[in-house]
């Protein structure tokens, strides 16, 4: 089954919806500012997609964006989740609230990124 429709024409219909959906496009870009003023603070040279793209998945389709920074030494991918995590596509705003909802959760908070980056030290071994 393509994705969003039962058939071609179905699926055609499915991603033009979506690319001319006002609703959609600024909840994608809401939620593109949420994530361009949480990595600014440990990034930089930060560059988004001027427009979403339609991203095609397995059944449905997605409004994306592309957005590439420079991490400066010593920020590591752990860093990065941390303040990504949740983003607000899955936590809503303001960010201020997304630190109760993941310490709620127990998703990937700071006590929690210690412990993984004193894991991964031990597996490289040092």
């Amino acid at each position: 089954m393509p994705p969003g429709g039962t058939d071609a024409e179905s699926d055609r219909v499915a991603a033009e919806t979506l690319a001319a959906s006002t609703k959609d496009l600024e909840e994608h870009a809401f939620a593109i500012s949420s994530l361009v003023a949480s990595l600014r603070p440990i990034a930089a040279d930060l560059r988004v997609d001027p427009e979403p793209f339609r991203l095609q998945l397995p059944n449905v389709w997605h409004l994306a964006s592309d957005v590439e920074a420079v991490l400066p030494a010593g920020v590591t991918a752990l860093d990065v989740a941390d303040v990504l995590h949740p983003t607000a596509a899955v936590a809503g705003t303001p960010h201020r609230r997304r630190g109760a909802a993941r310490r709620r959760a127990g998703g990937c908070g700071p006590r929690t990124l210690r412990r993984s980056r004193r894991l991964a030290r031990r597996l490289r071994g040092r």
